[in-house]
């Protein structure tokens, strides 16, 4: 419109923007507020089944410690930043190795191929994260095992006794872990591994027959995730899986519910949220969140779930399931990532020059630089593509900026002079104490544990440094259309938070509207990090194996 200003023109976009969405929360509201896990309490419930720190049974509250599930828990646990649980299953994984380099089933009596890969993956993660570089002995034993279970013809030999499920499951689900054979083979410089893991991978791919149905979604679904992560070795195997995964799709009912089989009408919890990663990890956000609503919609108060649900439920269907709990934790971080998936292009705009979070930014750099040096060192956490630093390094070009965000894409768009670092909030990929000033901009929102994700932001910088976290203020949220597992926050919920690592706490309104003087969408809380932080998120020491 002539004669209308750049900034007055950009004010009206977003009230235009904010009408448009506000009509859709409001049409959403008439059915109800989608319904949300709470990942927190997931956590919670999974640690407190823990038996005395030495792993998961299946079922809460059961007294046969399963080394399978225990290993399957770690990464999940280390994830979302519960290191010391996660260390603690470890090392009794350790403790329980045989000679030969497998780990026992449930009763510890009898061997399991199952078990043995999965344990092979968690202490992987655990020292390719510098955590337990203490098991690599241990896992090239555990490699070393699975090989020799493979026969010539590509088959596995299963050992004499025990009930291991691996017995009467299908080929692809006997494969459940075995793909940590190709890093193993790199690392290990064992060739013949890959060529072994070859074999088995060209007799399942040949024999065809993951479909879904035949078997327990929960038991199925083990052998679509080995499929997805064997498809380097064979291309067929991405195939398959694909098929199995559209197959299990098209069951999927209005509600969300998966049914257990093609003989069965109830839902196997644990089948439901394992399905619900690969969904998320297969692209098809479609049944992901369905089969996340229903799981949001059956998680009980405590923070678990059942075993399974609806008419004639068999499996555990009043006992907690630790599977269930794994799988939808993993599902709920996948589906945070699988919604930006297609974000890029609209975060690589700049914050326009009237931006008041961008003036605040700035105005914490220059204050560190006056305060600790002209090479101060800054980070933006949840950087994205880097708007912010990008401004920062282009009028403050002496400080050390560094950019941390889950989206290794993103973050090649910072500027030359910042360096990237690939990481989650909840799980900050530097030292403590590593930064002068730390800053945050609406990506505690997207953090499943904002409690957790508060304590690492002041983890990571020193003794007096200044924390900035700027995001919506929830006043405003039931007024938006929001993702359900979006958090918004009240003033003084997170000012709380931060006071337990920060003294001089405070949270204002940033002013909004085309002269800057209203208060409007987002708050911005600060504080200066504690001389003696009242907790601490420090990585456990550790332990002789």
């Amino acid at each position: 419109m002539a004669g209308r200003s750049q900034p007055a023109s950009r004010w009206m976009e977003r009230i235009s923007g904010a009408v448009r969405r506000r009509a859709l929360a409001w049409r959403r509201a008439l059915g109800g507020p989608p319904p949300a896990l709470s990942a927190a309490k997931a956590l919670n419930w999974l640690e407190e089944c823990a038996m005395r720190g030495n792993g998961l049974a299946p079922t809460c509250g059961s007294t046969a410690v399963c080394p399978g599930l225990t290993a399957a828990a770690i990464p999940t646990l280390l994830n979302f930043g519960r290191t010391e649980t996660a260390l603690s299953f470890a090392y009794r994984l350790l403790a329980i190795q045989a000679r030969d380099g497998s780990v026992p089933d449930a009763g510890l009596l009898h061997t399991s191929i199952f078990n043995t890969a999965q344990t092979v993956r968690a202490w992987r993660t655990l020292v390719d994260a510098d955590l337990l570089p203490e098991a690599l002995p241990a896992m090239r034993k555990a490699c070393g095992y699975l090989v020799s279970r493979i026969s010539d013809d590509g088959s596995l030999r299963f050992p004499a006794g025990g009930g291991s499920f691996e017995r009467w499951s299908t080929p692809a689900v006997q494969l459940a872990g075995f793909s940590e054979l190709l890093a193993a083979a790199r690392r290990f410089q064992m060739p013949q591994w890959r060529l072994a893991l070859a074999r088995a991978v060209d007799r399942v791919a040949r024999r065809d027959d993951a479909s879904v149905g035949q078997v327990a979604s929960h038991v199925m679904a083990h052998g679509v995730e080995a499929l997805l992560e064997l498809a380097e070795v064979d291309a067929r195997c991405e195939y398959l899986a694909r098929r199995a995964l559209d197959q299990a799709s098209a069951c999927l009912s209005a509600d969300g519910s998966l049914p257990v089989d093609l003989a069965h009408e109830w839902t196997s919890s644990a089948g439901l949220a394992h399905f619900a990663a690969l969904w998320f990890r297969a692209g098809d956000h479609r049944a992901g969140s369905a089969a996340m609503r229903q799981l949001a919609r059956r998680q009980t108060p405590a923070g678990g779930w059942t075993g399974s649900w609806g008419r004639g439920a068999a499996f555990f269907p009043n006992h907690g399931s630790a599977w269930t709990a794994k799988f939808a934790l993993d599902a709920q971080r996948l589906q945070v990532a699988t919604a930006f998936a297609d974000a890029p292009a609209t975060l690589l705009e700049p914050p326009a020059d009237d931006d008041a979070r961008l003036r605040l930014v700035l105005d914490l750099a220059d204050d560190v630089a006056a305060r600790c040096g002209p090479s101060a060192r800054i980070a933006d956490v949840g950087c994205g593509s880097g708007r912010f630093l990008s401004r920062i390094a282009a009028s403050r070009p002496r400080l050390q900026l560094t950019g941390i965000d889950p989206s290794p894409a993103l973050l090649e768009h910072l500027p030359q002079r910042a360096t990237g670092l690939p990481g989650d909030l909840l799980r900050l990929p530097a030292a403590d104490g590593s930064f002068d000033a730390a800053f945050c901009i609406e990506a505690l929102e997207h953090a499943l544990v904002p409690e957790r994700a508060v304590a690492e932001l002041c983890r990571v910088v020193r003794p007096g440094g200044r924390v900035v976290i700027i995001d919506k203020d929830a006043r405003f949220q039931s007024l938006s259309l929001t993702e359900p597992w979006e958090q918004w926050f009240a003033p003084q919920s997170l000012m709380q938070q931060l006071a337990e690592h920060c003294d001089n706490v405070c949270c204002a309104p940033l002013p909004s509207g085309p002269q800057q003087q209203t208060p409007g969408l987002f708050l911005c809380w600060s504080g200066t990090k504690k001389a003696a932080a009242a907790t601490t998120i420090a990585p456990p020491q550790r332990r002789a194996a």
